[in-house]
């Protein structure tokens, strides 16, 4: 197969998984097309100016949350809800036995590899 046919075909299946995850509503993508081009090409301006629209999209007065606070009644439904969650049963109940499994496990892997500070008691300090 030619480079020129190879890059084609690579083209057509970025396209094709952008739509599949809707990766422009939902993902990282600007465009629904693979003419995204160089992303390192003025990066550090570029992650400034995202930062700069999500501190415009969420801060203060424009947060959804701002001025406001959970009852405690929400607040017991979110922690009962999240009991349980990332736990390998729950891997294995939303994959299947054996991709619950690897998940479980990749993302066991990366946990530990964070290298996070912890107290004497071993429960993670807070980021300052």
């Amino acid at each position: 197969m030619s480079n020129i046919l190879f890059l084609e075909l690579l083209k057509k299946l970025e396209e094709e998984f952008i739509l599949a995850y809707d990766a422009v509503k939902r993902g990282y993508n600007n465009t629904y097309g693979s003419d995204g081009g160089n992303v390192y090409v003025n990066f550090p301006e570029r992650l400034e100016k995202m930062r700069e629209i999500n501190r415009e999209k969420f801060s203060g007065e424009k947060n959804p949350m701002f001025g406001k606070s959970h009852k405690d009644s929400t607040m017991d439904a979110m922690k009962q809800k999240a009991k349980g969650r990332f736990t390998l049963d729950w891997y294995k109940e939303r994959n299947g036995d054996v991709e619950g499994e690897r998940l479980y496990e990749e993302r066991r892997v990366w946990l530990k590899s964070r290298n996070l500070k912890k107290d004497e008691n071993g429960r993670f300090l807070k980021a300052k």
